[in-house]
């Protein structure tokens, strides 16, 4: 007893300290590297840092795929690395890599940044936010002290993993030059003023300082003090003359253009605060600080101007989502009393049985928190759901020693006889539940680490009742029941005594009837599974309900500006002013140049009426107005898409020259183009967005005759038309962007007639080059070391007609060697996943049944038990099927996990019922004597059992919270409790038929 003292102390004091949080951390063996490079088109982007950086991770050990998307000013790799790579070093490796390309990557491009992967089905938010705002400071003022203040005091809080800013704006120095003073004085851009710039952001070694004994590196900081240093940079023209940069160009502060971004809340510009948080700390006391050091920051003099509301905070979530399992357990555990209650007739023996839960899951809580495991929402569920099996065994054990003690047996010998004829039964039952979880490996990544957590709950929760079911049910037994006089329990009534003597008349009918039992079985199983096939509905895996917000994202075509995406986003937003004050929570707006969103949240009461549904049609209305842009309206119901370029179809094509696989896809488009009903025909889009560029292509004939190099040529481009970062410069009072403006915006037809001198020789541009508007791919894709491009369309037709199109190009189009078509087709990607999944889940379920056969097999020593036993599965899917198609359920993912779970949950009864049988046959040669009698001494535990497992899940059906998101574990439920029923009634009546028919002909 004195061990189950320390496991109820251990236990509280694990509760106490181990970290709650949301969904289950994990470390995929994949990461991303993203680099920007402003300004720079996707062919770009492609050829001067994607294939750079992409040939170098290759090189990395344990790489096992790259993929990489060169999209206008931005690049991003993901690497994915061999399953059993330990990504700390693996982090480490690509660091390396990455310091050691960056001089081989273009002067004017960021330092790549490695970020984590993270499946976007299960990738987390920021786990809090909040928008800050101020009504009387400008966007630097408010952005510097957010920055300078807040942030870093977020920053440092313990456990807190980073902070984001959204919608701040970054202070550089926009420097303007004259350019015809520079023409005049023989100056370029380029040549003369740049590499004065950017020797002020660089750190020079200089070598080492002998002096005595000790060696001193020396480092030369060439930073500035202060802005106005930048202005008295010294520029020396050719003939000797000097001038300070503020002579030659217009200097002052201005917001940065790369990287601005807007964040509205309720229409008003504010900054949002994302805080992410450290894996494995709690959710709960972490929001806690955070709150607590906001209210702090807020109330100092400093931000007195500064106003904030919390705009997301997951810990609600949690606390939601422990309030509603917390119920569950309430209810689930209250159900399963009642049961015992009934059926013992005395409320001790069932509060002894219920106390055996109470200790395996403070044993459960030990093993997560030693072995660093977090309680979270599958972790609890797993708790929730394993109450009504984890009674099992305790039931088994008392009413066998109760059994012995009321046919008068004193305790030791009542409790050794009946811990001895049940003990292997209930260990074989036990693993073969916790076996199912087993091939839960070979689950892809992303659904492992949900469901791994849940498997090793339950796991360990089943393994714990063993133990505690044969010494702490002994135990009390021992404690509360041995005094003299008293009745060790009631005799069966009399009409329990007709109920068992009627159970033995039927199954005495059956055995000597076998054939008619038998054609049911057979009869009803081969109706469930045709029910199964055409009436049940399958669902997708692991699809999540639709989300309590209503959210628009907008992709706006390529090259579009920050204020023409504004102006769109402020049009949805417009109609969403509209709607009365109650009906709101709020809504948020984030811009950029690339996409924008906006999320609307409403109150609890309100989501129950039509009017969410309402405003979500008015939206859906609006995007229609947008053509060529795409436009995506979500939540409360199916995804809509809007806009222009939703409509067309696409080839895939693939290969390893990019620019020859252009020439085919552009052969390709010319070819799909003669059909009349094929319009609308892009090359290399995506989505319909492509990017318009200028292509300058010097004449190399003509420049030649004046004397001239391509390279004066694009010096003097260089300093008339460059818009130019140059990079971040530190001073000692400051950290700041120099950006080179040109003293005036041209148009095409300027840019035509931009005069160049060379040598004192006019010369337009058009003379010395050809200028071409064109249209390029908005993004350039690569997959497994094969470029990949798109030739889109729209077909006008029946679907059937599209069809028969598609399959006759496909069948009958000839590439040149080293190209291929892409099969999967994105637009059948969902259904080819499917399938994947499907095969997936029928080999984990074959997988199942081959283990818990092995395990039965060398329980009972014998190959022909086994078979009987695992009968019950098929006998058990006619519940499922039956239960699916009366309720009208949809069997996805949630019910596959049902399903295998229960392949390791309706063999218990029959395990228990044969290992009687056969204990039995040993002292008796009439083997349906044995059967009858093996069957009705364990109908009673059976069916205590099965009813208390069938009740313990009924929470989840018939209480499902009304928020947060969908709850997998209803549909779990469903197929549990379908396929229990029907198994235990089989078992019960079909299986010693079952028995009886095979050991006839194995004694044949």
């Amino acid at each position: 007893m004195l061990i189950y003292i320390a496991i109820l102390i251990t236990g509280i004091i694990a509760l106490r300290n181990i970290p709650i949080e949301k969904i289950p951390e994990a470390s995929y063996p994949r990461i991303s590297v993203a680099t920007r490079w402003w300004g720079a088109s996707p062919e770009n982007v492609e050829f001067y840092v994607t294939s750079v950086i992409e040939s170098e991770l290759a090189q990395i050990k344990d790489v096992r795929d790259i993929n990489s998307y060169s999209h206008d000013g931005y690049s991003s790799i993901t690497v994915e690395f061999s399953p059993k790579t330990k990504m700390d070093f693996a982090y480490m490796r690509v660091n390396e890599v990455l310091y050691q390309l960056e001089d081989k990557l273009p002067e004017d491009v960021d330092y790549p940044q490695i970020i984590p992967y993270m499946p976007q089905e299960y990738e987390e938010e920021e786990f809090l936010s909040a928008g800050i705002y101020s009504g009387t400071l400008n966007k630097l003022e408010l952005a510097g002290l957010v920055e300078d203040k807040i942030k870093p005091a977020i920053t440092n809080i313990n456990g807190v993993s980073g902070v984001k800013l959204v919608g701040i704006v970054e202070k550089e120095v926009k420097i303007s030059f004259d350019n015809k003073l520079l023409k005049s004085l023989g100056l370029t851009v380029i040549k003369d003023i740049l590499p004065i710039l950017r020797n002020y952001r660089e750190i020079y070694s200089l070598g080492e300082l002998i002096r005595g004994n000790q060696n001193y590196t020396l480092i030369l900081k060439t930073g500035l003090s202060t802005i106005e240093e930048m202005k008295k940079l010294t520029i020396l023209t050719s003939d000797g003359r000097k001038f300070y940069l503020s002579d030659l160009a217009r200097i002052e502060w201005d917001i940065s253009e790369q990287k601005q971004s807007l964040f509205r809340l309720n229409g008003n510009n504010v900054i949002q605060l994302q805080v992410f948080r450290e894996p494995g700390t709690n959710v709960l006391s972490l929001s806690n600080k955070v709150k607590a050091e906001l209210e702090r920051l807020f109330a100092t003099p400093e931000l007195s101007l500064l106003q904030y509301q919390l705009l997301t905070d997951n810990s609600r979530n949690v606390k939601e989502d422990l309030i509603h399992l917390f119920y569950r357990i309430i209810f689930t555990v209250l159900i399963i009393f009642l049961v015992l209650l009934f059926f013992f007739h005395k409320w001790r023996p069932a509060i002894i049985v219920l106390a055996t839960i109470f200790f395996e899951v403070l044993i459960t809580l030990n093993v997560l928190y030693f072995t660093k495991q977090t309680l979270n929402y599958f972790t609890l569920c797993g708790f929730a759901l394993a109450f009504g099996l984890l009674v099992d065994n305790a039931i088994v054990v008392y009413e066998n020693i109760h059994k012995y003690l009321r046919d008068k047996f004193d305790y030791f010998t009542a409790v050794k006889t009946a811990i001895k004829e049940v003990k292997w039964a209930i260990i074989a039952a036990t693993i073969t539940t916790v076996c199912v979880f087993i091939p839960f490996i070979y689950l892809q990544k992303e659904i492992q680490v949900l469901l791994i957590p849940f498997a090793i709950t339950v796991g360990i929760a089943l393994l714990s009742s063993i133990v505690v079911s044969l010494t702490f049910i002994p135990l009390c037994l021992k404690a509360f029941y041995i005094e003299e006089g008293r009745e060790w329990g009631e005799l069966p009534s009399r009409k329990g005594k007709e109920r068992f003597s009627t159970y033995g008349k039927v199954l005495s009918f059956f055995l000597q009837h076998r054939t008619i039992p038998l054609m049911v079985a057979l009869g009803v199983f081969s109706y469930a599974l045709y029910i199964f096939i055409s009436d049940v509905d399958k669902g997708k895996f692991f699809q999540f309900d639709f989300p309590d917000y209503v959210a628009i994202y907008v992709y706006p075509p390529a090259n579009a500006k920050l204020e023409t995406v504004d102006e769109i986003v402020k049009t949805f937003e417009d109609i969403i002013k509209e709607a009365p004050q109650n009906k709101l929570k709020y809504f948020q707006s984030t811009i950029t140049p690339r996409w924008a969103n906006i999320k609307i949240y409403f109150p609890k009461e309100v989501l129950k009426t039509a009017y969410p549904y309402v405003l979500r049609e008015k939206l859906v209305v609006q995007s229609k107005y947008y053509a060529g842009i795409e436009v995506r309206v979500w939540g409360l119901g199916p995804l809509f898409y809007g806009g222009g370029g939703i409509f067309y179809r696409h080839f895939d094509l693939a290969g390893y020259n990019y620019l020859k696989l252009c020439d085919i896809a552009e052969n390709f488009a010319m070819m799909i183009e003669k059909n009349p009903r094929v319009t609308n025909v892009k090359i290399g889009s995506s989505w319909g967005r492509q990017i318009r560029q200028l292509n300058i292509e010097i004449k190399q004939d003509i420049i030649s005759q004046f004397g001239v190099s391509p390279i004066e040529v694009l010096q003097q481009l260089y300093s008339l038309l460059n818009k130019n970062r140059v990079g971040k410069i530190t001073t000692y009072e400051d950290e700041f962007n120099i950006r080179l403006q040109p003293s005036e915006e041209i148009n095409l037809k300027q840019l035509e007639n931009l005069i160049l001198n060379f040598y004192g020789k006019n010369l337009k541009l058009k003379e010395i080059a050809d200028i071409q508007l064109i249209k390029g791919p908005y993004r350039i894709v690569r997959k497994n070391q094969e470029y990949q491009t798109q030739v889109e369309y729209e077909y006008r037709g029946p679907y059937r007609m599209f069809e028969e199109f598609e399959n006759t190009v496909l069948n009958y189009t000839h590439l040149p060697e080293g190209y291929h078509f892409i099969e999967e087709k994105e637009e059948l990607a969902g259904f080819s996943k499917f399938i994947e999944n499907t095969k997936q889940v029928i080999f984990i379920l074959a997988l199942t049944i081959l283990l818990v056969y092995i395990i039965l097999a060398m329980l009972f020593e014998s190959y022909l038990q086994p078979f009987v036993i695992m009968l019950t599965l098929p006998l058990a899917f006619v519940g499922v099927s039956f239960t699916f198609s009366l309720f009208d359920l949809t069997f996805d993912s949630s019910a596959f996990i049902g399903t295998i779970l229960l392949c390791g949950i309706v063999v218990n009864n029959a395990i228990i019922m044969v290992n009687r049988i056969n204990q039995l046959r040993e002292n008796s040669n009439n083997l349906n004597q044995s059967i009858i009698t093996g069957a009705k001494e364990r109908l009673r535990p059976i069916l205590i059992t099965s009813i208390t497992t069938i009740f313990g899940l009924m929470p989840f059906i018939l209480y499902t919270p009304e928020t947060g998101g969908g709850d997998i574990w209803n549909i779990l439920a469903y197929a549990t409790v379908g396929g229990l029923t029907t198994a235990t009634f089989f078992t019960l009546f079909i299986i010693p038929v079952f028995y009886n028919f095979f050991e006839r002909i194995k004694d044949l």
